[in-house]
C-alpha cells in the first residue's frame, strides 16, 4: 500500500494523463461520473 498522499499525486498523474488523451467533452463525461471524492484531485489535474 501506499500513504494517501502518495496515492493522490498517483491519482493525479494518471488523471492528468487521461485529460491530455481525450477531448474536452470526453473529460467532463468522465469527471461526472467519478465520486464526489475526486473532485478537487481531478480539478487540479485539468
Amino acid at each position: 500500500g501506499v500513504v494517501p498522499a502518495q496515492a493522490q499525486e498517483h491519482t493525479r498523474a494518471v488523471l492528468a494523463t487521461l485529460r491530455e488523451a481525450v477531448t474536452p467533452t470526453e473529460w467532463l463525461d468522465m469527471t461526472a461520473q467519478l465520486p464526489e471524492e475526486y473532485a478537487a484531485v481531478s480539478a487540479r489535474a485539468s
